[in-house]
């Protein structure tokens, strides 16, 4: 079976909503204690980031063309979250 039949792909289906859901639980809690925001920022940040990783290596062996995109867009990210910086300062 090819990824993207019968609702079938390399990311589980609700591993990003779960994820999502979780870190808007996170900002919500935030509100009453707000040395939680860092943390919640950082669980939303890493939600598509987990995402990326877990299509990049999940698809491998059946849509090497897809796992390849989501490994670049990985790259994209440590680029910029590494040049960002720099070209600031």
């Amino acid at each position: 079976m090819k990824p993207g039949e019968n609702g079938a792909g390399p990311l589980p289906p609700r591993l990003y909503s779960l994820g999502t859901q979780a870190g808007m639980a996170l900002l919500a809690a935030a509100l009453l204690w707000p040395p939680a925001q860092p943390w919640a920022v950082a669980w939303l940040c890493g939600v598509p980031v987990l995402s990326a990783a877990w299509v990049a290596v999940a698809a491998w062996r059946t849509d090497r063309r897809l796992s390849l995109v989501a490994a670049a867009a990985l790259v994209g990210l440590v680029l910029v979250a590494t040049l960002v910086p720099r070209l600031r300062g």
